[in-house]
């Protein structure tokens, strides 16, 4: 759980990141340009991850909506688009909307398009889309990509890394699920080294 300082420190982010969007769209002389260059997509895409850390869900939604709009007119490729569809995805499978899965698709192949397949974010992509899985039933998919970030996140990063971690605790849980509680307990033991060392 998020500490009162957090929460109060995403807040006052918040506050600012409306304030300079605000401005922005207003067309104030010291933003004009930005605003011309398109500028508003970084604003709304951290502000939506705001809006998101806060549990304010529909006003997360509705900003990176803004935000993917924004770098899709403006003929942006995939690779500066995978952030933001990423925190779609996520914030679509928490909401249990259906477009989880297509975003979950489009953020893995454009952070493909961005780094290769190879890659530290493509691995965390595929982690949360197997959390996805998990969580929609489906096992045999679900573990194949959670053991496939697990595989490459212990290569790309080591077995410090929190996303490593995370992939773990996936992978333990859908253990769980499965009935194999010993495996279960292993895999969520080593996340928890993991966590202890950071």
């Amino acid at each position: 759980m998020r500490s009162l300082a957090d929460q109060g420190r995403f807040i006052e982010l918040a506050v600012r990141l409306a304030a300079d969007l605000a401005a922005l769209e207003a067309g104030h002389p010291y933003r004009a340009g930005l605003a011309e260059a398109g500028d508003a997509a970084p604003l709304l895409e951290e502000l939506g991850a705001c809006y998101w850390r806060l549990a304010r869900f529909p006003e997360a939604d509705t900003t990176l909506r803004r935000a993917r709009k924004l770098r899709e007119a403006r003929g942006d490729g995939e690779p500066s688009l995978a952030p933001v569809l990423e925190r779609q995805a996520a914030l679509a499978h928490y909401l249990g909307d259906p477009q989880a899965e297509p975003l979950f698709h489009r953020a893995i192949a454009a952070h493909e398009a961005a780094h290769g397949a190879d890659n530290l974010e493509v691995a965390v992509a595929r982690r949360n889309f197997g959390a996805y899985l998990r969580d929609e039933g489906s096992e045999v998919a679900a573990r194949a990509e959670l053991e496939h970030a697990v595989d490459r996140l212990e290569q790309l990063a080591g077995t410090w890394h929190g996303g490593y971690a995370a992939a773990l605790k996936a992978l333990a849980t859908l253990d769980f699920f499965s009935g194999e509680s010993g495996a279960a307990v292993a895999k969520a033991e080593a996340a928890l080294k993991v966590c202890l060392r950071a």
